[in-house]
């Protein structure tokens, strides 16, 4: 039983990683290769307060989702006017640094991580086997699931669909395109640490391998594949 409940946890984890992704990639048309980073910054929050400060997962989820939200609003802001090809790279960039910064912090673990990383107490449940996270995990995946179609099936979302054909159209029509961008980079930065703070915390640990480029091509595949704007 446990084998397969870990399996769909991290099935169910990483379907809100690119759900997330989907909103901003599918819907705004704003490419990130960078999203397990923004992933890792929810991740470090939550092994670094419960290991040293046993911090309940709740707050440290939340504070590590403001600190994403704040780096992807960040982000953001030069990625406004490049063209696709350079916000590749600076996306990949923002990602690497993201993880070297974080390694090179001896309170986070440095180059190892945070190892050993406490079961959590979710609202007096107890996360001890992988069968207890699928019903927390699917509820968080559902809860992100929700956002990202509200957003992207609201006159929000068909804003952000028209920043995706044509920027220059939706500045003509009056609409504040550089609001736009930054808002849903930091939102869907911030779903993503929701969703990397979960990970760490199922996986016992977080490190730069469980958050780095081999999981941001994974996730960004999972969109590929799955289709763009197509959050089903």
């Amino acid at each position: 039983m446990d084998l397969y409940a870990n399996y769909l946890v991290q099935v169910l984890l990483f379907v809100g990683f690119a759900l997330s992704l989907n909103l901003l990639l599918g819907y705004a048309g704003q490419v990130s290769v960078a999203h397990a980073s923004f992933g890792a910054v929810g991740g470090y929050a939550v092994g670094y307060l419960a290991l040293h400060y046993h911090w309940n997962i709740v707050p440290a989820l939340v504070l590590g989702m403001v600190a994403s939200f704040v780096l992807g609003g960040i982000l953001g802001l030069p990625a406004l006017r490049l063209p696709l090809e350079f916000l590749i790279l600076l996306t990949l960039a923002v990602g690497l640094v993201i993880i070297g910064a974080i390694g090179s912090f001896p309170a986070l673990g440095g180059v190892y991580g945070l190892v050993g990383i406490p079961d959590p107490d979710l609202f007096g449940y107890h996360l001890g086997h992988p069968v207890d996270y699928v019903l927390p995990v699917l509820v968080i995946t559902a809860a992100i699931w929700f956002v990202c179609f509200r957003i992207g099936e609201s006159p929000y979302g068909r804003v952000l669909k028209g920043i995706r054909e044509d920027d220059v159209v939706v500045r003509a029509l009056g609409k504040d395109t550089v609001a736009y961008k930054v808002w849903v980079f930091a939102l869907t930065s911030g779903l993503a640490a929701l969703s990397g703070g979960m990970y760490a915390s199922f996986n016992h640990l977080s490190t730069q391998a469980l958050f780095g480029f081999n999981t941001s091509l994974k996730i960004f595949a999972i969109v590929i594949f799955g289709g763009m704007a197509n959050l089903t």
